[in-house]
């Protein structure tokens, strides 16, 4: 789960999943920002987490019989429901981030609200003695999570076709199986898809003139092109609301049932 691509990155090649899944993040707004800073018990759960990663990743050279029984008892009170600190040795990061995600391991005693999220937890794991812009800053995460990777999607092609950084940030949820394309061949490769993605922002460019290029580049990744023949249903009434639709070319009808009541 150690596969990360951080925000601001230059980007160098364009991915394919093979086979796992990864989370889309971004920066949060401020608004955003400033509603989950008032979470204090939230923060304290933070730097518990944080604490464990620190300590569980320093080299220890104790014994087992040198243990003291205060930190036995420090041991105790610090994990509340499984052993997942071991004082005698280096835990590597595969076996701390099992830990950290086990459902099993909440190191957070009070509230579950107040525990981080899959996610956030996520985040933590990379932001750790990271030099790159913190994921969370003061305790409080500042990215979100916007959408979700899995076997068969692909990312990484916007910051090739314009030749800037990453947009987002692209973190494994779990051991990813990558198919890397670098960027000279990409473009060789995918000359028709370039210009579909141009013409897509182009397209947009039109509709939110006010809305910065760089907001627009990162919109359009998450959305998925379809067509429909002539009296296709696009969706019924009734039916559950799973996105919204821009007409990029021809016409639709918008039907819907009427019921009138007689009132006496």
């Amino acid at each position: 789960m150690c596969f990360n691509i951080n925000l601001g990155d230059i980007g160098q090649n364009f991915y394919i999943i093979l086979q796992g899944d990864a989370f889309v993040y971004i920066p949060k707004s401020e608004e955003e920002v400033d509603i989950d800073c008032i979470d204090e018990e939230k923060k304290k759960t933070y730097e518990k987490y944080a604490e464990f990663i620190l300590k569980s990743s320093a080299k220890k050279s104790i014994e087992k019989e040198s243990i003291s029984t205060s930190h036995n008892r420090a041991k105790s009170e610090f994990i509340n429901t499984t052993n997942i600190y071991n004082l005698n040795s280096r835990l590597s990061k595969s076996d701390i981030a099992k830990t950290l995600l086990s459902e099993e391991s909440m190191i957070f005693n009070g509230s579950k609200k107040h525990d981080l999220s899959f996610e956030e937890k996520l985040l933590l794991l990379n932001d750790i003695k990271k030099e790159t812009t913190p994921y969370f800053i003061k305790g409080t995460a500042v990215y979100k999570k916007v959408a979700g990777l899995k076997e068969g999607d692909c990312f990484g092609e916007l910051a090739l076709i314009f030749n800037q950084p990453r947009l987002a940030s692209i973190i494994a949820k779990e051991d990813l199986h990558l198919l890397a394309l670098k960027s000279s061949d990409y473009k060789e490769i995918f000359q028709s898809e370039i210009k579909n993605t141009l013409e897509k922002i182009k397209f947009f460019q039109k509709i939110f003139k006010e809305t910065p290029q760089e907001e627009i580049i990162r919109f359009c990744h998450f959305l998925e092109e379809k067509s429909h023949k002539f009296n296709d249903i696009v969706y019924k009434e009734g039916d559950i609301c799973d996105g919204i639709y821009f007409i990029k070319k021809g016409d639709v009808q918008v039907q819907t049932n009427y019921i009138f009541y007689n009132l006496y």
